[in-house]
C-alpha cells in the first residue's frame, strides 16, 4: 500500500482551513454593510441620529489640508454614500488578479505578499496579522510607559458614522491625493523628456497610476513589485513618499485631540506605512478596506450587539476571537518563514550543503498557510 507523506497531508488540511476560514471573514465583511444600513437606518435610535444635517463634512487632501464641503447633507445619506464606496472597493478586490472564486478553489497560487494574489482571498490574513502587529506593538510601549489612549463615542451611531467614513477621508488624505499628485508631476517629466505631449495618453498612464500604482508600473515596462519584489518594485520616491505620509498620519492621531496618546504616533505609523504597501501594491481599494477593517468592521457588530445581543453578541466575540487567532498565526507563520530563510542563508554562506526535501508537492501546497491579554479592537480614524 502506498504511503502517504504526513506533511502533505497537514499542509492540505491547513489550506482547506484557510479557505474555510477565509469564507467565514469574507462573509461578516460582506454581511457588515447590510447590517450598518438596518442599524444606523431603521433601528430606533440610529433613524434619529441619520435625519441629522451633518453640516459641512470635511475632506482631506495632500496630507496637510483639510477643506469643508460647500454642501450639506443627513448623517444617513452619507452614511449610504461611503457604504456604497466600500461595495464597489470590495467588488473590485473580488475581480482583479483572477478572480477570488478562483483563488478559493486553488488555481491561482495566492501569498499574502505577492502582487498577483486576489486581495479579498489574502484579506483576513492581511488585516488581521496587522492588526495584531499594532495591538502587540501598542502592548510593548504601554508595558515601557508610552500610552496609546483611546477613544470614546457618546452616541454609538455617531461612532458607527465617524468610523465609517474616516477610512475614506484618511485614505485620499495620507495616502491617494500625496501620490496622485507624485504621478502627475512624474509622470508629466517623463512625458516630456521622452519628447511626447499626447494628452491623452497622459491623463490614461495618471489615471491607471492613481487607481493600480504597480499595474500601471508593469504596463510602462518599470520596475515593479508583481515582477521584481516590493523592495525593487517600490521606487525610493515612493518609499520617501510613503515614510513622510505615515509619519504625518500618526502624529494627526496624537495631535487631534480626540483622545489618543503618545504611543499611538508609532503604532499608527506603521499601520499607516502597511497601508501604503498596500496601495501601491494592489490599488487604490486596498488601503481603503483594511483601514475599513480596522474601523468599522468591529464596531458594527459591537454596536449591533448593545442594541440586540443574542446572536449579535456571539458573533461580536466570535469576530474578534478570530481576528486575533488568524493574526496570530499569520505572525507565528512568517517568523518562522524568515527564521528558516535566515538559517538557510547562514549555511549557504558557509559552504554546508543543505538537504532539500524531495517530495511532489504542487503549488497550492507551497503557499504560505495564512491564515491579543483580551485585546480591545485597534481603531485608526
Amino acid at each position: 500500500m502506498r504511503s502517504v507523506n504526513p506533511t502533505i497531508l497537514l499542509r492540505e488540511a491547513l489550506l482547506y482551513l484557510w479557505r474555510a476560514t477565509t469564507l467565514f471573514f469574507i462573509s461578516t465583511y460582506l454581511f457588515s454593510i447590510p447590517l450598518g444600513f438596518f442599524v444606523m437606518l431603521l433601528s430606533q435610535g440610529g433613524s434619529e441620529f441619520s435625519q441629522t444635517s451633518t453640516g459641512n463634512l470635511p475632506v482631506g487632501l495632500f496630507t496637510i489640508f483639510v477643506v469643508r464641503l460647500p454642501l450639506t447633507a443627513t448623517f444617513g445619506t452619507v452614511f449610504v454614500l461611503v457604504s456604497t464606496i466600500y461595495a464597489l472597493c470590495f467588488a473590485v478586490a473580488w475581480r482583479i488578479n483572477g478572480g477570488f472564486i478562483q483563488a478559493l478553489r486553488g488555481r491561482i497560487p495566492q501569498r499574502p505578499t505577492s502582487a498577483s494574489s486576489n486581495l479579498l482571498f489574502i484579506l483576513p490574513v492581511l488585516s488581521s496579522s496587522i492588526l495584531v502587529l499594532v495591538a502587540l506593538i501598542q502592548g510593548l510601549q504601554e508595558t515601557a510607559g508610552l500610552p496609546t489612549g483611546s477613544i470614546e463615542f457618546a452616541n454609538p451611531y455617531r461612532g458607527l458614522f465617524e468610523l465609517a467614513y474616516s477610512p475614506i477621508f484618511e485614505e485620499v488624505m495620507y495616502r491617494i491625493s500625496p501620490f496622485a499628485a507624485y504621478y502627475v508631476v512624474n509622470i508629466g517629466l517623463t512625458l516630456s523628456a521622452k519628447g511626447e505631449s499626447n494628452a491623452k495618453s497622459y491623463l490614461k498612464s495618471v489615471y491607471l497610476s492613481i487607481a493600480f500604482p504597480d499595474r500601471a508600473k508593469e504596463v510602462s515596462g518599470s520596475p515593479n513589485i508583481r515582477t521584481n519584489g516590493i523592495l525593487r518594485g517600490v521606487n525610493r520616491a515612493e518609499w520617501a513618499l510613503a515614510a513622510l505620509t505615515s509619519v504625518v498620519f500618526g502624529l494627526a492621531h496624537y495631535l487631534s485631540g480626540s483622545g489618543w496618546e503618545i504611543g499611538k504616533i508609532t503604532s499608527s505609523s506603521i499601520a499607516g506605512l502597511a497601508f501604503s504597501l498596500a496601495y501601491l501594491t494592489f490599488g487604490f481599494h486596498a488601503p481603503i478596506l483594511l483601514h475599513w477593517f480596522f474601523n468599522y468592521y468591529p464596531y458594527i457588530y459591537e454596536v449591533a450587539a448593545q442594541n440586540y445581543d443574542g446572536i449579535f453578541g456571539s458573533l461580536e466575540e466570535l469576530v474578534k476571537l478570530s481576528v486575533e487567532l488568524v493574526g496570530l498565526a499569520a505572525i507565528l507563520a512568517f517568523s518562522i518563514y524568515l527564521v528558516r530563510r535566515i538559517v538557510r542563508g547562514v549555511f549557504t554562506t558557509t559552504g554546508l550543503e543543505v538537504k532539500k526535501e524531495e517530495h511532489n508537492d504542487s503549488a497550492a501546497f507551497r503557499r504560505p498557510i495564512g491564515p491579543m491579554k483580551d485585546l480591545e479592537v485597534e481603531r485608526l480614524g
